[in-house]
């Protein structure tokens, strides 16, 4: 990849990773003013916090970051509260909470500072949502949009966030060499530009599961070697942990079945979910699951891969499947996935993104208003919008079997 221009957020970000920054980057004022909009004492709280998050600390960001928010808000300082929304959405998408992440997007999709939805900033976050929802195509599409407006602007921290959210993605759409490769050039960048941090972009489980897959276990050794000295020398708790969820990943795609590696990948599991980074614990849990289901240890991939079990604060409909699906194969009872609509809440949401009120919905499928109402409520908050207008929006992304799932 070739080298391109940070955001002046960017080169911060990067000099906070590694010590130094060589990157160029545009002078703020043409992007959103962000290195200027706070005083210099906000502005250490909130590079404390953006490091808290990348080491896989969200408890110990969330309330500075939601402190800062609300200071620029008294403040009436809209470039400030902007950043900080933006630094806020990016803890909700590491912690997996999607209904806080899609809250915080809305809000930004609604505000005043709506003239900044050209920037990548916001589309990479749609990608990255889109992603740990499960919405593979939609994740694909605003990774492109989000790429596009990324080298329009001579943005790279944008454009390497939007890969990630593609390559995962890929993950789940069952194209590891897809995934290899985008999560792969991400992780590249960041050797060659000494980003030390390995939470900054953290690309590397999903690389080395997609290597896994691949057969390619050498050079998943390598990037799980690499992480495990920078997460030594950082004393780095994602990084620790993830670490050791690599080990046992390369170690059960290895050799037959490892129990001792199995043993490792659950502990993973159980400490991602201690840290508050339920996402991340519950692909662990599916990882687990599936190298049981190759090893035919079908009971212990039943429990792996019992779906209620990988629902956390919030869910993403496509990861549940994928675990569904897996359960269905090891003879295991499939239950109902959390999030899915129901086949009249399918057809509200259909009748209701066509335009109809209420009281038509109501008298078309011979149900009472106030029915119509509860099932709007319901499918708004699976579904992550609060309008029709987002309702329908979604629906025209989204293909219909989306919707189901």
């Amino acid at each position: 990849m070739p080298a391109r221009r940070l955001p002046c957020r960017a080169v911060r970000g990067l000099c906070l990773a590694r010590g130094a920054g060589r990157f160029a980057a545009r002078p703020a004022r043409a992007r959103v003013g962000v290195c200027k909009v706070m005083p210099s004492r906000r502005r250490r709280s909130s590079d404390a916090a953006q490091r808290a998050v990348w080491r896989g600390e969200p408890g110990a960001a969330r309330p500075a970051l939601v402190g800062l928010l609300q200071q620029a808000d008294d403040r009436g300082e809209a470039e400030s509260y902007g950043l900080q929304r933006l630094h806020l959405c990016e803890l909700e998408l590491r912690a997996g909470d999607w209904a806080a992440a899609g809250h915080l997007l809305d809000e930004w999709a609604e505000s005043a500072e709506r003239r900044l939805l050209n920037l990548p900033m916001y589309e990479r976050c749609r990608a990255l949502l889109a992603m740990g929802r499960g919405h593979v195509d939609q994740a694909r599409h605003s990774a492109a949009q989000a790429i596009i407006r990324a080298d329009a602007y001579g943005d790279g921290w944008d454009r390497l966030e939007a890969l990630r959210a593609r390559g995962t993605a890929a993950l789940l759409a069952r194209d590891p060499s897809a995934a290899a490769a985008d999560l792969g050039a991400v992780h590249e960048h960041a050797e060659r530009e000494g980003v030390a941090d390995p939470g900054v972009f953290p690309v590397v489980p999903g690389l080395v599961e997609a290597l896994a897959e691949l057969g390619d276990l050498d050079r998943a050794r390598s990037v799980t070697e690499t992480l495990t000295r920078q997460a030594r020398d950082q004393a780095h708790p994602w990084g620790l942990v993830t670490a050791r969820r690599c080990h046992a990943h390369v170690r059960l795609a290895a050799s037959q079945y490892d129990h001792a590696a199995g043993a490792a990948l659950a502990g993973a599991a159980a400490e991602l979910a201690g840290l508050g980074l339920a996402f991340d614990s519950a692909r662990c849990q599916l990882s687990l699951g599936r190298a049981q289901h190759r090893a035919k240890q079908w009971g212990s991939a039943r429990k792996s891969l019992n779906v209620p079990r990988l629902c956390s604060r919030s869910w993403s409909a496509g990861w549940a499947e994928r675990a569904q699906e897996e359960l269905a194969r090891v003879g295991g009872r499939v239950p109902p996935v959390p999030g899915a609509l129901t086949p009249t809440e399918q057809d509200v949401v259909q009748l209701a993104a066509h335009g109809l009120t209420n009281k038509e919905i109501a008298q078309q499928l011979s149900i009472a208003v106030h029915t119509v109402e509860a099932h709007l409520s319901r499918a708004y908050a699976k579904l992550g919008v609060r309008s029709r207008a987002q309702l329908a929006a979604q629906l025209t992304s989204w293909p219909a079997d989306q919707i189901n799932s």
